[in-house]
């Protein structure tokens, strides 16, 4: 069967995966048989026994409180004794109840039912005997304490200890059976487990001779085909044909095969056609040296001659390049002279727009000012008013301490507080005198600061109106200085035309003596590259001769 190397991991991953699921699904089917057996345990077989544990426990202590009872002859001493009977006998009927619920054979069903016969039948009889208690007729009550009481007891008793032993019987098979279940999956999981492993194990040989050892073949026919061993390279692929299980292997490893042999066979060509190469390659190289000896002397001299008409013009191209930064110089002194120009009416524009700006921004002083004045006229108006409230709540506070010493002891607290009220307005007062000395101060301020804005407005008007003189005067200037720039720009221009016909002059003299010069390099270089061909020849030679 031929696979591929990924169709074999797939195949094997599948098959480990597989046996994974069943190993899986067993272990969970026989952890299910575990969980139902304990499950038996824990909710039939163990609460059965611990419930008849507690009604063997129960019944005890019911007939040791019939005894208390009987011993007694208080009547709050028998009450209590007959409430915790009462209280008892409820526990036993709710356990059995409740045991009653998880009864599930029949045998467990007729043992139960004797006991529940056997304990009614004593209950009825300790009634009969709590009635003689009651009565205090005591001797009777003990006589069937210990005689028909005891018989039933007794007799429950025994039906209790046979549905016990039924239990602990039962609860033996279930222990039993899950230590059988237990053993059971045991065995069933090392089984299973056993035969994933040797699965497991057949598929990693299978891989590993399959992939592996195909492989290994190839790194060694690598190895012989970089050290030149053609022969032995192929010698070694015919057993790789066999370790891949033929050449038409249908997987990677037999497209590796493939590709192997074909770059041996390349291989084998290339060298070949290396050697044929080689020996032309050298006879090229000796023509080409020949050659080159020749071309060198005829290079030299053309050098020699390009030299000599090249200072000729070097010396042409200095005059030319002397008139041209001349008038160069000329047009750059006339191009300041009209920026100059420019920039003096530029800064003239700033500065008209900066004395509208601060006549604007006077005029804004002045109508704030203004706006200050108004305000504290405004204040002074407030002032006014809280100086008279000073006034009235002085008044008020000599009439209060007036009439509080007409009232004498009883209106002392009524002086102080009149007292204290007429300081606070004698303070108010004082702080009303001193914010009118203070807002006439700031009055006499704004209307001098008023009066100078006013001054200040007139000022740049007149500012404004000299600055645009000048302006007209700047901008006729800077006209005029234009016209002669652009004169002195086209004699500069003619100039440096004249200077770049030299420069080019010169410049294409100096590429034929550049070109000679070189050619005198190249042929050194080639003559040196020669006799680097010569012996790359030499090397292609003995790498050749190694395949």
């Amino acid at each position: 069967m031929n696979l591929t190397i990924r169709g074999r991991m797939l195949a094997g991953f599948l098959a480990v995966t597989v046996l994974s699921g069943v190993l899986g699904v067993v272990s969970v089917y026989e952890a299910g048989n575990l969980r139902n057996v304990s499950r038996e345990l824990a909710e039939n077989t163990v609460p059965g026994v611990d419930s008849l544990g507690m009604l063997n426990a129960n019944t005890s202590d019911l007939r040791l409180l019939y005894l208390s009872h009987i011993d007694l002859t208080n009547e709050g001493e028998m009450g209590r004794v007959e409430v915790e009977i009462k209280t008892l006998q409820d526990t036993i009927d709710k356990r059995i109840q409740e045991y009653e619920r998880d009864i599930t054979t029949d045998e467990e069903r007729r043992l139960h039912d004797a006991f529940v016969n056997a304990h009614r039948a004593h209950l009825a009889e300790a009634a009969r005997l709590l009635a003689r208690s009651r009565k205090n007729e005591n001797d009777e009550a003990r006589k069937d304490f210990f005689a028909a009481a005891k018989t039933h007891y007794d007799s429950s008793n025994v039906a209790l200890d046979a549905l016990l032993d039924y239990n602990r019987r039962e609860a033996v098979t279930a222990s039993n059976q899950a230590q059988a279940t237990y053993t059971e999956a045991r065995n069933m999981l090392i089984l299973v487990i056993g035969f994933v492993l040797a699965v497991a194990v057949t598929l990693a040989f299978w891989l590993s001779g399959t992939i592996a050892a195909p492989i290994s073949r190839l790194v060694e026919v690598f190895r012989k085909m970089a050290a030149g061993d053609t022969a032995g390279a192929s010698e070694e692929l015919k057993l790789v044909d066999v370790a891949a299980g033929g050449a038409q292997a249908n997987d990677e490893v037999g497209t590796l095969v493939g590709a192997a042999r074909e770059m041996t066979d390349g291989l084998r060509t290339v060298t070949k056609s290396m050697r044929e190469g080689v020996a032309r390659l050298s006879t090229n190289a000796t023509q080409i040296s020949a050659t080159a000896k020749e071309y060198a002397g005829t290079a030299s001299e053309q050098a020699s001659a390009v030299t000599e008409v090249s200072t000729t013009v070097e010396e042409m191209k200095q005059t030319s390049e002397a008139a041209a930064s001349s008038a160069r110089e000329v047009a750059q002194i006339s191009d300041e002279a009209a920026k100059n120009g420019h920039l003096g009416r530029d800064r003239l524009f700033e500065a008209m727009a900066m004395m509208q700006t601060i006549n604007e921004r006077v005029a804004g002083i002045a109508s704030q000012i203004l706006q200050l004045s108004e305000q504290t006229s405004q204040i002074a108006t407030i002032v006014d008013a809280v100086s008279d409230l000073a006034e009235q709540s002085n008044l008020l506070a000599v009439n209060a301490s007036i009439e509080a010493a007409k009232a004498g002891e009883q209106g002392r607290g009524f002086s102080v507080v009149a007292s204290e009220v007429r300081s606070l307005a004698e303070q108010s007062k004082r702080a009303t005198q001193q914010i009118r000395g203070i807002l006439a101060q700031i009055q006499k301020a704004t209307q001098s600061a008023v009066m100078a804005t006013e001054e200040g407005t007139k000022r740049c008007d007149d500012g404004r109106r000299a600055v645009e003189a000048v302006r007209d005067i700047v901008e006729n200037l800077a006209v005029v200085l234009s016209d002669s720039s652009a004169r002195a720009r086209q004699i500069a221009g003619a100039s440096a035309q004249q200077a770049s016909s030299v420069a080019q002059i010169a410049s294409a003299l100096g590429g034929i003596s550049k070109a000679a010069r070189d050619n005198a390099t190249g042929v050194r270089q080639l003559e040196g590259a020669v006799v680097d061909i010569e012996r790359l020849t030499f090397d292609l030679k003995a790498t050749s001769d190694r395949f």
